[in-house]
């Protein structure tokens, strides 16, 4: 697995296993935004006996990690929507989550996506989606139209905050609620998930499986909200 920076001004995003659409788990330097660089760098001699089951092992936590997280963010993003809904003077049979996708053909997107529509549906929400192409502007966009469509809720993957600041002023003006997945805490959101946990989380099982004798790879995305979040928690956990 690769590189461990020494210096504190890099971000890193970590190398995590996605699920293949057959079943299968597969490495993978995607977390939410695609991979910029690779650059493999020695801090430990590889202890190879452990690579196959730890690198198995790490993908179905992650995945079973990711399953839980969003279950509690819709949960939550969902019951704000409804407690908003329920005061309307006309109530609608279907109330809709709007979902605004970094990039809706990424794996993990995909996965994350997929997680979303079931527990909206279980819910009784229908469900729109907007690729963006991992453009802020087609971000702040899609979020102005489900705004005019009067979703009941939107959920957004991946974006930092301060870059959809006219889409949540858009749904703020028609009151309705943003979920994030890994944005911060700021007027408009009332729920979002930890990229920085999932780095600590992760980095903690890498090392408890690698052992003391390893090489890393690290997957690198200089630009992504989420990996510079887990690049932080990669730096620290590996010094």
């Amino acid at each position: 697995m690769v590189p461990v920076p020494r210096s504190s001004g890099r971000r890193l995003c970590l190398m995590l296993a996605r699920e293949s659409r057959s079943g299968g788990v597969h490495a993978s330097g995607r977390q939410g935004c695609p991979t910029d660089t690779a650059k493999p760098v020695s801090r430990r001699p590889w202890s190879s006996p452990r690579r196959g089951n730890g690198r198995s092992a790490m993908g179905r936590h992650q995945r079973e990690r990711r399953i839980s997280q969003m279950k509690r963010l819709l949960l939550a993003l969902l019951t704000a929507g409804t407690m908003i809904v329920s005061t309307a003077v006309q109530a609608q049979d279907h109330k809709t989550l709007g979902i605004v996708a970094l990039l809706a053909n990424d794996a993990l997107n995909i996965a994350v996506i997929g997680g979303a529509t079931d527990a909206a549906k279980a819910a009784g929400w229908d469900v729109k989606v907007t690729d963006t192409q991992a453009s802020a502007d087609q971000a702040n966009a899609a979020m102005n139209s489900f705004a005019a469509q009067h979703v009941d809720a939107i959920f957004v993957l991946a974006f930092a905050s301060s870059s959809i600041g006219s889409g949540l002023a858009a749904a703020r003006d028609a009151h309705i609620p943003v979920g994030t997945w890994g944005g911060e805490i700021v007027p408009g959101i009332v729920a979002t998930t930890s990229g920085r946990q999932v780095g600590d989380d992760s980095v903690k099982y890498l090392l408890e499986k690698a052992g003391d004798k390893a090489n890393v790879l690290a997957m690198t995305f200089h630009p992504g909200k989420l990996c510079i979040d887990r690049g932080m928690a990669f730096d620290e956990g590996v010094k």
